[in-house]
């Protein structure tokens, strides 16, 4: 049997972004990767345009 597993991604913080570089702030996202093979199993909604991004998205693995 099978088992399930349910994982929150809440936030990030303490981002360093070399806004001289890159003149747009980033589109933020975080994934899940369960195996060795890095296939992603969940991944975040976008969030654009902040170096604090606050998800508060629940995955069920």
């Amino acid at each position: 049997m099978a088992e399930n597993y349910s994982l929150l991604t809440e936030s990030a913080d303490q981002i360093v972004w070399d806004s001289r570089m890159w003149h747009r702030k980033p589109k933020l996202y975080a994934t899940v990767t369960l195996d060795l093979d890095d296939n992603p199993v969940s991944q975040t909604p976008v969030f654009k345009r902040s170096l604090e991004p606050k998800w508060n998205f629940n995955s069920n693995l």
